[in-house]
Formats: structure tokens, sequence, C-alpha cells
């Protein structure tokens, strides 16, 4: 962002040095200006490229290790449960079912996690492609 706002200073006229004539002005400002504008450009793509590269990864991580936990654990606890016998003692009976609705809030808490992780791996891609 610093060389794109240099590059508006530039095209503005604002850089330019107060004792030349206005024609050296107007040459050197659409030179400086195009350099400016291509060093931005660069700077937003290696942006862009790190961005996607630490979504990717966050994304990555967070699919092979939290979700894919709480998957395990919360079908390990549903499938488990609904192979076994109903007991007799409704206390315990409520705790299972407690513990079947914590770990399906807790599965819903990191699947919403890992949306909001996919939504910024989407928009470092767009990000890439847009510069690019």
């Amino acid at each position: 962002w610093a060389f794109d706002n240099l590059s508006f200073l530039t095209s503005s006229g604002f850089l330019d040095p107060i004792a030349s004539d206005s024609k050296s002005n107007a040459t050197i400002r659409t030179k400086r200006k195009q350099r400016a504008s291509e060093y931005a450009a660069r700077c937003y793509f290696m942006g862009g490229l790190a961005g996607l590269y630490v979504n990717l990864r966050s994304f990555w991580i967070h699919r092979n290790g939290a979700l894919d936990e709480a998957r395990r654990r919360y079908y390990h606890h549903h499938y488990d449960e609904s192979t076994t016998t109903p007991s007799s003692s409704s206390s315990s009976s409520r705790d299972k079912d407690s513990d079947d609705s914590d770990a399906h809030h807790a599965l819903k808490k990191v699947e919403q996690k890992h949306f909001e992780l996919f939504l910024a791996l989407l928009k470092s891609i767009c990000d890439v492609t847009v510069f690019s």
C-alpha cells in the first residue's frame, strides 16, 4: 500500500521539484509514476502469495488436526453409545445425552472455524488471481 500511495503522490505532482520547468516535470512524473505503479503491483502480488501460503497452511493444519479430532470424537461417542444397550438409570441416560450434545457443540464450533479459514483461503486465491 505504501507504493500505491507513492504512485498517487507522484501522479498528482506533489513530489515534483519546485524549481524545474513544467515540461521536464511531466516527463519525470510519468517515469516515476510508472516505476512506482509497477513496484506497487509487485508488492501486492508478493503479499497475496504470502497470504495464500499462510491461509493454505492454516486451513490444512486445522483440517488434519482440530477438525479431524472433533469429528473422530463426535462419531466415536455418538456411534459407540448407539450400539450399547440402554441403561435403566435415567441419570446415566441424561449424562450420555449431555456428553453427546457437548461433542456435537464442539464439532459445530470447530466446523465454524474451518469455514472461516476456508473463506480466508478463498479470498487469498482471489487476491493472487487479481494481481497476477
